[in-house]
């Protein structure tokens, strides 16, 4: 489970700089904020899943799982408003 999870994290990292790089940084703050999640999330919850025990190890396991629940609603919240804004594109358009 654990090399599942530091597999998924690297691999949403790499993906995240593709785009990045593809598409260039975002100009929107909400995008830029986004965006450092998308890059610093994952690199913490690696290094939590890597790292050994300890007394600053607890710190940064609930940092991890703050980020990554804050990195979860980030993305349900703006697939939601897309979901919402396409329905009002496409239901303020009339066919002939």
């Amino acid at each position: 489970m654990k090399t599942l999870v530091i597999l998924c994290n690297i691999v949403m990292f790499c993906f995240t700089c593709m785009v990045l790089v593809t598409d260039g940084m975002a100009k929107e703050a909400a995008y830029i904020v986004f965006a450092l999640l998308l890059l610093l999330v994952p690199l913490l919850t690696v290094f939590v899943f890597a790292g050994g025990g300890g007394a600053s190890s607890r710190a940064l396991q609930r940092a991890a799982l703050i980020g990554n629940v804050v990195l979860l609603a980030a993305s349900a919240g703006r697939s939601w408003t897309s979901t919402l804004t396409l329905r009002k594109k496409v239901s303020s358009r009339t066919w002939s």
